[in-house]
């Protein structure tokens, strides 16, 4: 059997602190504020510091998810 060359890691990661919609929809919440937007670039950080850069990345449509992974890569990501 030959060994595989390479490491494949599988990073799962859930959304920055999200704020209230009280009587919206779940899947339109927002990240709150700066805490969401700071919270979400330090994870970038955390991920880039480390050397992890995603090939592939399946995120959700709901808008906490796609506002987390925009200040995810927004500076980190530039900056390499």
């Amino acid at each position: 059997m030959a060994v595989m060359e390479g490491t494949r890691r599988l990073i799962v990661m859930r959304h920055a602190k999200a704020g209230e919609l009280p009587g919206g929809p779940d899947f339109e919440r927002a990240l709150e504020g700066a805490r969401g937007r700071s919270d979400s670039a330090a994870a970038g950080e955390w991920l880039l510091s480390r050397g992890y850069q995603p090939d592939a990345v399946i995120c959700s449509a709901a808008r906490r998810t796609r506002q987390t992974w925009q200040y995810v890569v927004r500076d980190a990501w530039r900056r390499s």
